[in-house]
């Protein structure tokens, strides 16, 4: 099979003829000659897209842009796209929020599982990785794949020891998020550790 591409891209195949281009042209207008109406064509892409124009005329709107560029038409430029904001971008769409929802399930999500997700234990792992410049305590390790650990206080225990029932009064709980009761462990060491509380 000829290689149709040198190395450096440039194409030394096979060129089209003139007619075999005239006969792609007239394919691509559907079977039929539209030379004639590229005179109607310059015409409508005054108050027309090339797309209605396409669409009036039953064929493919690259056949109308060649015709429209081949004629010596300056070509409209496009609709700006980048920088466009959607009317409704970032703001919240209240008639489909909580139990009005179709996904709704009642408020299942679970009380530590709201917690592990609030501002305040984020900003108590950032506040903990810094201070230990991301090593974990055990092993040593730098970077990686790193958790935090509640030591040497567990979390179940601050959490039954304050009689904490809800989401606020965890959050107002100093206790929970003392920076001194914490850790930074690697996931195998994290793993292990966990092993350890269970048994």
């Amino acid at each position: 099979m000829k290689k149709l591409y040198g190395k450096d891209n440039s194409f030394y195949g096979r060129h089209h003829t003139v007619a075999t281009k005239r006969k792609i042209s007239f394919m691509r207008a559907g079977g039929r000659d539209l030379r004639q109406y590229k005179d109607d064509f310059i015409r409508l892409y005054e108050d027309k897209t090339a797309q209605e124009i396409a669409t009036i005329y039953s064929v493919s709107k690259k056949y109308v842009l060649d015709v429209l560029r081949n004629n010596g038409v300056k070509m409209r430029k496009p609709a700006p796209r980048k920088g466009v904001k959607v009317w409704n971008a970032g703001k919240p769409y209240y008639k489909i929020r909580g139990n009005k929802n179709p996904n709704w399930k009642g408020g299942i999500t679970s009380f530590n599982q709201k917690l592990r997700e609030c501002i305040e234990n984020k900003n108590w792992i950032r506040a903990i990785f810094k201070r230990d410049d991301w090593t974990c305590q055990i092993c040593g390790q730098r970077g990686g794949y790193l958790e935090v650990d509640h030591y040497p206080k567990r979390f179940a225990d601050i959490i039954s020891e304050n009689k904490i029932r809800t989401y606020t009064a965890a959050r107002k709980c100093k206790e929970l998020w003392d920076t001194n009761n914490g850790r930074t462990l690697c996931l195998k060491c994290h793993n292990k550790t966990k092993c350890r509380q269970v048994s």
